[in-house]
């Protein structure tokens, strides 16, 4: 950029780094198309206006239910159902239609931010229980820590209304949010001055209420391509009934699980086909991988290693236990041993 002499030049230089910024990104829309046919996680009954279901359409699927079957997991065939429906219709009906108006979310459980019940220390135990584990029993662990430069001020609006209409959320939904998007522009106070507005044709307002909400949508197909690849079989939880943790996710703070050499490369692709299909931009010298017990292959990463520390939710996990006495955790076994490793990008001990 060239070196600004006086005020005008400061405020076009200004204007213009923004203009860029909010400005349409370069996206490839088939891969954005592969990303939308992996995800799976819809709202149901999204498609419809109504705001109620009656109670008659709740008489009719009941009676529709096969008397021997049970419709939900609460093993109560239908015939309980259809015997005593007369006695019990109106509690039914009050409970479906309070699900309907509140829609909840289908949001995996490794996305924390902004779902009722879930808190940002469920990934913070979660990690620290998993070094632990990887320590005490030398099973490799590589914990990949993303770094997004400017992920909200990215988000390609025309992927969120994809992803949007893709959850199958209400239309009118999909309208309103789209309303709050469309024909805005900004302008930067520089030294008391204005510079003239420019459009924002991405992002989404941080401070506003609804961001962290859409910001969490926007992420699903990127998390459901890390939860769903053959080739990042996640880290075995002891204890869990054969749940894999292969991702946490905390707003745009994303850390990939990855136990072998093919995981990684695997989770690599992945983040460039996201970026590219998105905009999205992730900052390659401060992300971060974070190797923990016996690793027995030769590794080859673009992203910085380390081996003694990673910062992760303001939380500092170290090898030797440091760190994660924050969260009452016990004093980790030694060091990772007969670690080799290739980087091409050099470390980052920032």
């Amino acid at each position: 950029m060239r070196n600004a002499k006086n005020s005008a030049d400061i405020l076009r230089a200004a204007g213009d780094f923004y203009g860029r910024l909010y400005d349409t990104k370069p996206a490839d829309g088939d891969l954005a198309t592969a990303f939308l046919e992996g995800l799976n996680r819809v709202i149901e009954g999204g498609e419809s206006d109504d705001p109620e279901m009656s109670i008659e359409e709740l008489t009719r699927a009941v009676h529709s239910i096969n008397k021997q079957k049970a419709p939900g997991p609460d093993g109560i065939p239908g015939e309980f159902y259809q015997t005593f429906w007369d006695l019990i219709k109106n509690d039914v009906a009050e409970v479906f239609q309070a699900i309907y108006r509140e829609r909840r979310l289908v949001i995996a459980a490794d996305q924390t931010c902004s779902i009722p019940e879930r808190s940002i220390n469920n990934n913070l135990l979660l990690v620290r229980d998993v070094i632990l584990h990887s320590q005490e029993h030398g099973s490799p662990l590589g914990l990949l820590s993303l770094d997004q430069e400017k992920a909200f001020d990215r988000v390609s609006h025309r992927f969120l209304q994809r992803v949007l209409k893709k959850m199958n959320f209400p239309q009118h939904l999909i309208n309103w949010t789209n309303l709050c998007y469309q024909n805005i522009s900004s302008r930067v106070l520089v030294n008391n001055i204005l510079t003239d507005p420019f459009p924002i044709r991405s992002g989404v307002r941080q401070g506003c209420p609804l961001a962290p909400l859409l910001y969490v949508i926007y992420l699903e197909p990127f998390l459901e391509r890390i939860r769903t690849s053959p080739g990042i079989p996640g880290y075995q939880l002891p204890g869990a009934g054969g749940e894999r943790l292969r991702v946490v996710a905390y707003m745009d703070d994303i850390t990939i699980v990855g136990t072998d050499s093919r995981s990684i490369t695997t989770a690599t692709k992945a983040v460039d086909d996201y970026c590219a299909a998105t905009g999205a931009l992730v900052n390659r010298g401060k992300s971060e991988l974070f190797l923990s017990g016996h690793w027995h292959e030769t590794l080859t990463t673009s992203f910085p290693v380390k081996t003694e520390t990673i910062k992760l939710l303001g939380i500092t996990f170290q090898q030797d236990g440091g760190g994660i006495h924050q969260l009452g955790g016990d004093h980790l076994p030694r060091p990772t041993e007969n670690l080799r490793v290739e980087c091409t990008v050099p470390h980052d001990d920032g």
